[in-house]
């Protein structure tokens, strides 16, 4: 997740006073997205999730 501005080939969603914005070349691969916000004791922040799996997404491990 980045701050930017949608350039033309982007798509832009909206919900209340919020922006999303979506490369279209990801919009096939990314399925359902879910955005959420949680702010509690021990952390706050964005969550995004999307119901596929995305090439070089997420932290695993690995070794070089």
């Amino acid at each position: 997740m980045v701050l930017d501005e949608p350039k033309e080939e982007d798509k832009v969603f909206e919900y209340e006073s919020l922006k999303m914005v979506v490369a279209n070349d990801l919009l096939d691969e990314l399925g359902t997205v879910t955005v959420d916000y949680s702010d509690s004791a021990w952390r706050s922040g964005f969550s995004i999730s999307s119901s596929n799996a995305l090439r070089g997404a997420g932290g695993g491990g690995g070794c070089c």
